[in-house]
């Protein structure tokens, strides 16, 4: 399966549930480890519809995070928010492969909201630097120039 940077995906059956609960999760797809490494990780970040979560004087209300309004985004089906506090998912381009009739691409974001969410997994501690330049150099793979 061929996914570009931006691709925001519907997967049916997620099978790595964080929460025990396998269900239909969505991504946005942010790139790939080195070739070089294998096997080959695909970096995903979830969105979640518990909006609520963020408001003030709720658990996530300090979290770092955007919010995709379906207006402005219609790839997603309801209101959700991608939360910069979150770890990324990182599955094998093998797993992708193999689930990919579980898998829909529902659109692409614009490269201006994808520098802003680079930017945000730029900020020190979020990820590793290894992945941060591995996500880096698939932006710029996918046309996305993002600055060394």
């Amino acid at each position: 399966m061929r996914l570009t940077v931006g691709n925001v995906i519907r997967w049916d059956n997620f099978p790595y549930p964080r929460d025990g609960n396998i269900k239909p999760r969505w991504f946005i797809y942010l790139g790939r480890a080195s070739i070089v490494a294998m096997p080959v990780f695909a970096y995903l970040c979830t969105t979640t519809t518990q909006t609520r979560r963020f408001e003030q004087g709720n658990a996530r209300a300090n979290h770092a995070c955007k919010r995709f309004n379906i207006k402005q985004f219609p790839m997603f089906e309801q209101d959700c928010i991608l939360d910069f506090d979150e770890d990324l998912h990182d599955v094998t381009e093998d797993t992708l492969e193999t689930c990919k009739d579980h898998i829909e691409i529902k659109g692409t974001l614009d490269q201006d909201t994808m520098r802003n969410i680079y930017k945000q997994f730029a900020r020190p501690g979020v990820v590793s630097k290894i992945i941060l330049l591995d996500i880096r150099d698939s932006y710029n793979r996918d046309g996305i120039k993002i600055a060394k």
